[in-house]
């Protein structure tokens, strides 16, 4: 059984950047998410383990966008807010491939989540304009794959590769953006690499960990002739981490 908060922090949107028409963009989006679970494993023969884990998620989300014009009158305010739970489960397989541990093999896949968020917009020369709409917030399915290798009694190699079903998660963008053109997620191949290293002091011993993460860009491409659109959905680079 297991506790953990995997996500918790705050993106902010500044206004520095104007977009083509002179407008622009502010505000921010406070998210947390706390995951309670459990898992259970069965070995099956001597080198294959299956495992199943069931997690609850819960999400809670605060957010605020204001939108100005070229003369910095406050055109467009919304908000968004969110406290849903979902429960998944995942699936686990583990081959113990190497004699000792030497080489191990793993398979993990996870599902997507949809979450309910909460909507309210506002212009301030027309009052109210949306008192409670719905909206979707999708966490894409995951399906990886692993190895491990013991180099030795001190030494050990790991690497990773996720498929991240971007393609799962819907634009929410304004209206008329979308007849006027499209927007594109590309699912994503993410790969991650590992060492540790186990150095004896003594009765004790000390843990060297390091690793590698290179993310997929995960982010929205506008094609089609709105300007602004095409400046607010440019896409993103791999990075490192």
């Amino acid at each position: 059984c297991y506790f953990t908060r995997p996500r918790a922090g705050r993106i902010e949107l500044s206004p520095a950047v104007r977009l083509p028409d002179g407008s622009t963009d502010a505000g921010y989006l406070d998210a947390t998410v706390t995951d309670v679970g459990a898992a259970v494993a069965r070995r099956l023969g001597e080198r294959l383990s299956v495992g199943v884990r069931v997690t609850a998620t819960h999400l809670k989300l605060e957010g605020l966008h204001r939108r100005s014009n070229a003369s910095d009158r406050l055109e467009l305010e919304t908000g968004s807010a969110a406290g849903d739970t979902r429960v998944t489960a995942s699936l686990g397989l583990l081959y113990e491939a190497g004699s000792a541990g030497g080489l191990r093999l793993g398979l993990v896949v996870q599902p997507g989540a949809s979450y309910t968020v909460e909507r309210t917009a506002s212009r301030p020369s027309r009052g109210g304009i949306d008192q409670g709409s719905l909206y979707e917030l999708r966490a894409p399915g995951v399906m990886t794959i692993g190895a491990a290798f013991r180099i030795n009694r001190y030494v050990q190699l790991s690497s990773q590769l996720d498929y991240v079903r971007y393609s799962e998660i819907e634009a929410f963008v304004r209206p008329g953006g979308a007849t006027s053109g499209r927007y594109a997620m590309s699912n994503g191949l993410e790969p991650r690499f590992g060492v540790e290293a186990s150095l004896p002091l003594g009765r004790a011993s000390l843990q060297l960990r390091a690793g590698a993460y290179v993310q997929a860009p995960g982010s929205f491409v506008y094609s089609g002739p709105d300007a602004n659109e095409a400046a607010a959905f440019r896409g993103s680079n791999r990075r490192v981490l």
